[in-house]
């Protein structure tokens, strides 16, 4: 298994006595924020299978303009819109986020297990964004709090990593805008919504879905 895929467990911390419509939400929230992290960091993969693909050409397709659609390119060929209803279908079974263990006592737990490398992104914004809530001397406008999160996020190993190459092979801020915005910060800053309300008090990355059951 390629080191990016391997799988870890998030354990997010909550509060007992919630509402089962929230539990929903919660979940369908934490589902969307890594179906969108992993769906991201495997379109940018895409664009390098793709490049490499075409390396025998004269001259290569154009590259800007045309890497969105390879978002879409897979089942069937036939279309997929960019929107959170369509996350589900874009991540197969391998890869989906399975829930493995929970406590039900205040507080308890959520053991979620899943690739690794989304789930860190996730555990990173939830972390980063509940420390700097928890600093009441500190404060920021919200847009710019905002900004500063989402520029933590792209700094994370497994973004950054991947933006880089998709730079260097000719993508601009402006092209990789829609993917950031749809698959990364709005998926994110929903799930986020749940810190505020204290359903979400506290993530851990654990190491293995053994760890998760234990």
């Amino acid at each position: 298994m390629p080191a990016d895929e391997k799988r870890s467990v998030l354990r997010i911390s909550s509060e007992g006595g919630v509402r089962l419509f929230e539990v929903g939400e919660l979940l369908k929230a934490i589902e969307n924020a890594y179906n969108g992290t992993l769906i991201f960091q495997q379109t940018l993969d895409a664009l390098r299978r793709w490049e490499r693909g075409f390396r025998h050409f004269p001259e290569a397709p154009p590259l800007l303009g045309f890497w969105p659609s390879l978002l879409v390119a897979g089942k069937r060929g036939k279309p997929v819109l960019l929107a959170k209803d369509s996350f589900d279908s874009l991540v197969s079974r391998p890869h989906r986020l399975v829930l493995v263990r929970v406590q039900l006592k205040s507080p308890g737990s959520w053991d979620i297990a899943g690739i690794g490398a989304a789930l860190e992104v996730v555990r990173k914004f939830l972390s980063d964004r509940h420390e700097r809530r928890k600093d009441r001397e500190y404060r920021e406008p919200l847009e710019r709090e905002r900004l500063t999160l989402e520029n933590e996020i792209v700094k994370t190993k497994a973004i950054e990593s991947r933006i880089q190459l998709a730079k260097q092979l000719g993508a601009t801020d402006e092209d990789l805008a829609p993917l950031t915005n749809e698959l990364l910060f709005k998926p994110l800053d929903e799930l986020g919504r749940f810190q505020d309300s204290g359903l979400i008090t506290g993530t851990k990355l654990v190491e293995s879905d053994d760890e998760g059951n234990g």
